[in-house]
């Protein structure tokens, strides 16, 4: 794991104070990648210690010390001569393991169904099928949402779930959005 810094005056988080971080792991003869928030992408090898990223011309530089042990991961933009726009410092702390999948009925999933608003003009559209529930954010595709307890949810395409809160009654009456940092969702609908 390598915790996301800032680097050069560039903010790398955009609306949070919590701490984001960067999963380094292997499958297959494959590094792979994922950051807080987002989804798992294969790295692509392209020069010692120096891997293609995902997102366009940006890479990742292995930086070791001394001694040959890894130490941080730097990320770059073309062109790299102007220097990294990040440097991620290794961490002890252990990769996220594999969220648990609970089973609830679509009675209990039918309280969810509605509309949270982040802000004006991005609102995710909870819906369900039977024992399964969805939500579409504006202007992006249909994901599924996995139980994970009666409250929260969360979605295996990119690092992110939903967490409703209820009230007395068992009504749902809000939620968060915890990607890259937890937003609140006011339910409008």
């Amino acid at each position: 794991m390598y915790e996301v810094t800032r680097s050069g005056g560039r903010l790398i988080t955009n609306s949070t104070t919590e701490k984001q971080y960067r999963a380094i792991s292997v499958a297959n003869d494959t590094l792979f990648a994922q950051r807080s928030g987002s989804g798992k992408s294969a790295l692509k090898p392209v020069g010692n210690d120096l891997f293609a990223l995902a997102s366009p011309n940006t890479y990742a530089k292995f930086v070791r010390d001394s001694k040959n042990a890894v130490i941080a991961c730097e990320i770059f933009q073309e062109p790299m001569t102007v220097g990294p726009i990040a440097r991620e410092v290794k961490t002890e702390l252990p990769l996220p393991g594999e969220k648990q999948q609970i089973t609830l009925d679509a009675r209990t999933l039918e309280k969810y169904r509605g509309q949270y608003q982040l802000v004006p003009g991005f609102v995710i559209t909870v819906t369900t099928e039977g024992e399964r529930i969805f939500g579409q954010a504006t202007g992006q595709p249909r994901f599924e949402l996995f139980p994970q307890s009666e409250t929260v949810f969360f979605l295996k395409v990119v690092d992110a779930s939903m967490e409703f809160t209820l009230n007395e009654k068992g009504d749902v009456v809000s939620a968060l959005l915890n990607q890259g940092g937890r937003r609140p969702l006011t339910k409008i609908e």
